[in-house]
């Protein structure tokens, strides 16, 4: 038979990846017609057979359930002496990549995929299954937000002797990856959370109420109105990212009309039509409370004052003092009339910047001394100062690169302010030739600017 046929069906294609107690294949399904992931034990788990016993009984607990936020699993197959899970195969990278890659999403986004979340969750308790184990790892995100969760009730199998599956540790544990989107780092067990400023002031008790981080916590309940105690559903956590989205984003991400399922006890639920941000979370409509956000007209009325701002500023004291006024966040830049002081109207170009001022030429105007006189100009010579990129010189936060290509691993480390120093070892699986295996100092540790952070990255040859 051969080597690379699971089952007498399940052609192998390549290896994904390798998790604590699986390692995740691509194969071809014969019989199917169509691609799989196949999740085979590893280390202690490879031929116990009561784990294999374990894992039936827990995927077998999954008969039935399907929604589109949540990767199916299909069966557990036996080959030989050993088993492995057959599974949906969703091409998206993880959460935890997508941090050690990108950092911080935005809040719009961060909310959109944990609504997505919550509607699989809120499905799946409805029928009595809880993940489990729900971490950054697995949750997969598309490029266009979309959200699946994977390896339901697997970890349980590894867990025989655990505490009975509890739904509001799945909640807790949905909140600290929408904490670890906002921050843009996976929080380590037991770290508080510790939100940045940036973050809306509507979202932040979202965040406290799904954590049930104290801190947080205490610190919302002084500052809101909000109510702070934890959610009992995943449909309540999702409604609250609705409403979010539904402020900030009037009319949904999408505004297209979706069949959703009310959340009910029994899971009879019948679908639907409601008109809903992209994967949110279903259930059935509830008076929505106000939220207390910034209108989008006040950036308008911020442009309006700027402008009014420029325009006191040229009838005061010319074009040059109003550009002043404007300090760094835009640079506006005029070309008096050389005869006469120069209406707003001689406005040569206006053009945004980013936080480093742009460079120009150096000009120096000399003052007139009565007012129709004419202003004399002195250019500097004619060259363009280089120009510089401001650099935090604040510590760094160490991103997780462990699973990255080292292509990958260096540019995500470059745009951290960090130096990558690559190392390499002889890769006892495959899927790890020219990928991180480790990293030191570990993935969250604060270290100055500039610093080298040394990966191990696998190879065919150590070297």
């Amino acid at each position: 038979m051969d080597p690379g046929l699971l089952g007498n069906r399940y052609q192998v294609v390549r290896s994904i990846g390798t998790g604590g107690t699986t390692r995740v294949l691509e194969a071809w399904d014969r019989e199917g017609d169509c691609r799989v992931a196949i999740k085979v034990p590893i280390g202690r788990f490879a031929n116990d057979k009561a784990f294999l016993v374990r894992l039936e009984r827990e995927v077998a607990a999954l008969a039935g359930f399907s929604h589109p936020n949540a990767a199916k699993v299909y069966a557990v197959e036996r080959h030989g002496g050993a088993g492995f899970v057959v599974a949906e195969l969703v091409e998206a990278p993880s959460l935890r990549e997508v941090l050690a890659a990108r950092g911080a999403l935005r809040p719009a986004r961060a909310a959109r995929a944990t609504a997505g979340a919550c509607a699989a969750l809120a499905t799946a308790h409805a029928r009595g299954i809880v993940h489990g184990h729900l971490t950054p790892a697995n949750v997969l995100m598309s490029g266009d937000g979309r959200v699946k969760l994977t390896d339901f009730r697997l970890a349980e199998a590894a867990r025989p002797f655990a505490t009975a599956p509890n739904p509001a540790a799945d909640l807790r544990a949905l909140g600290r990856c929408l904490a670890a989107m906002l921050i843009g780092r996976e929080l380590a067990d037991g770290e508080p959370v510790r939100l940045s400023p940036e973050v809306p002031p509507e979202l932040a008790p979202i965040v406290a109420r799904a954590t049930g981080d104290p801190e947080l916590t205490a610190i919302m309940a002084q500052a809101t109105d909000d109510p702070t105690d934890p959610y009992s559903s995943a449909a309540d956590f999702g409604r609250d990212l609705d409403r979010f989205l539904e402020a900030v984003q009037p009319g949904g991400v999408t505004g297209k009309h979706r069949v959703t399922v009310a959340h009910d006890p029994t899971g009879t639920s019948a679908p639907t039509r409601a008109r809903t941000a992209e994967l949110v979370p279903t259930g059935a409509p509830r008076p929505r409370a106000p939220l207390r956000l910034t209108p989008p007209k006040r950036r308008r009325r911020r442009i309006v004052v700027a402008a009014g701002v420029v325009a006191a500023g040229l009838a005061v004291s010319g074009p040059f003092t109003a550009a002043k006024l404007l300090g760094g966040g835009e640079t506006v830049v005029f070309r008096p009339d050389l005869a006469a002081p120069a209406p707003p109207s001689t406005v040569a170009s206006i053009s945004k910047t980013s936080r480093a001022p742009a460079t120009f030429p150096t000009t120096t105007v000399q003052p007139a001394t009565t007012a129709p006189a004419a202003v004399p100009v002195i250019a500097a010579p004619n060259t363009s100062p280089a120009t510089t990129k401001a650099v935090d010189p604040g510590p760094k936060v160490v991103p997780n690169v462990v699973g990255l290509h080292r292509q990958q691993a260096s540019g995500a480390l470059a745009q951290a302010g960090l130096e990558a120093r690559i190392s390499f070892t002889t890769a006892r699986d495959p899927g790890q030739v020219q990928r991180v295996i480790a990293q030191q100092p570990a993935a969250g540790a604060l270290v100055p600017a500039g610093s080298t952070v040394t990966v191990l990255v696998g190879s065919k040859k150590a070297g």
